[in-house]
């Protein structure tokens, strides 16, 4: 197996601060659509789907009611629980930063879902019956709570946006990290080694420089 090579700290430290900036721009991306369009982002829609779908299925043994909960529920820990894995054991913020973002993403897409739950305007993908996730959830079905979709939908748009602030800060944090790290290691550079002779050097005319 071949092995890691690793890079010196100072060039390490510039490569994760061009993350930390590209990671910048993912949220940025996501803050966009999620927060200010209040739309799904392209692209990432399907694999948000596909994790709402998953969890239904890893859900279902536990009856109806957890079922419906856990695809939007999926949707949202998913991204949450692998950010958590890359700050504690794998030490690294800037994937965390852009894990939290995912989910702070997909606790937007679930306000839509949960706002849409009295109005039935969503296109659903699958709903045999006409009904999403939470119209069941809040409705006859279990609940009985419609009239609730509006606030619930409220306080998980902003746990949503929190999360997304949170997760440009802690970003932000590892950028300005590795600039202030580069910086230090260039105040403290090693010096360049020259060689000193262990005699006196003798000068030499012009003329004989070029003499062989």
């Amino acid at each position: 197996m071949a092995e890691t090579v690793q890079l010196p700290e100072d060039i390490q430290r510039r490569l994760n601060a061009l993350k930390a900036v590209g990671a910048l721009g993912v949220c940025a991306i996501y803050g966009w659509f999620a927060i200010l369009k209040d739309t799904q982002v392209p692209v990432l829609e399907f694999l948000d789907i596909a994790v709402h779908e998953v969890g239904h299925q890893v859900f279902s043994p536990f009856g109806n009611l957890i079922m419906l909960i856990m695809g939007t529920g999926t949707q949202v820990l998913f991204p949450f629980l692998v950010g958590i894995v890359f700050a504690i054991w794998k030490r690294d913020a800037i994937a965390w930063g852009i894990c939290w973002a995912w989910s702070a993403n997909a606790m937007c897409d679930g306000a839509r879902y949960i706002y849409d739950a009295p109005r039935g305007d969503m296109l659903l993908l699958g709903g045999s019956d006409g009904l999403g996730d939470w119209s069941k959830i809040l409705g006859p079905e279990h609940f009985d709570k419609l009239y609730l979709a509006d606030r619930l939908a409220a306080d998980v748009r902003t746990v949503g946006i929190i999360t997304w602030i949170v997760a440009v800060g802690v970003i932000v944090y590892a950028l300005v990290r590795n600039i202030q790290g580069n910086r230090r290691s260039a105040a403290v550079a090693t010096p360049r080694v020259t060689a000193k002779p262990s005699t006196p050097l003798a000068p030499v005319a012009d003329v004989d420089m070029w003499r062989r």
